[in-house]
């Protein structure tokens, strides 16, 4: 045999096996997508999830720090942060603390389904998402249904939904009454 013969049949088994992944990939792709899709098992809402969105992100060796830094959100069942840079303290799937900078650095959290949000903004900010209580410092404000505070710090207790404010700088609080809504 010579080379030329054998490069024909080469050539011709290559042509065979194209013709038939082509064939496979024309199948599979004109195939209906419900009939894929049904074999899978259906998705389950998850709660406790923490989404996590920055332009950079490291984590430690020890994997107890992670870093993220430009544009990030992290997003949680009943809170988000908005800001230009953070640490989370702790595992990241449950946080200890979340430290956070930003201009500014923004959290919403929604404590109930029922509740008024509580929105927080400074150019620093700590949360404690596990005792609920959230630390805002410089040019810190807090919002929430009835109240506005400002001030140069405010620490914030979600649950009990009660505050202390004021470092170097005057406080502000805003108040109106229930019954004038």
């Amino acid at each position: 045999m010579n080379e030329r013969e054998l490069y024909d049949g080469y050539a011709r088994r290559a042509a065979q096996q194209c013709t038939w992944c082509t064939w496979c990939a024309l199948v599979a792709l004109l195939s209906p997508p419900e009939v894929m899709a049904s074999d899978l098992p259906a998705l389950e809402p998850q709660s406790n999830t923490l989404v996590v969105r920055a332009e950079r992100a490291s984590q430690s060796d020890d994997r107890m720090l992670f870093s993220l830094l430009g544009a990030l959100e992290l997003r949680a069942d009943r809170w988000v942060i908005n800001a230009d840079s953070a640490i989370l303290v702790g595992r990241l799937s449950d946080p200890d603390e979340i430290i956070v900078d930003g201009s500014p650095a923004t959290i919403t959290v929604q404590m109930t389904d029922e509740s008024e949000p509580f929105t927080g903004t400074s150019s620093h900010l700590e949360f404690d998402p596990r005792k609920e209580i959230v630390r805002l410092e410089g040019d810190a404000t807090v919002k929430r249904e009835h109240e506005s505070i400002s001030s140069d710090l405010i620490r914030y207790w979600l649950q009990r939904e009660t505050f202390v404010a004021g470092s170097r700088a005057r406080v502000r609080v805003v108040t109106t009454p229930k019954n004038s809504r």
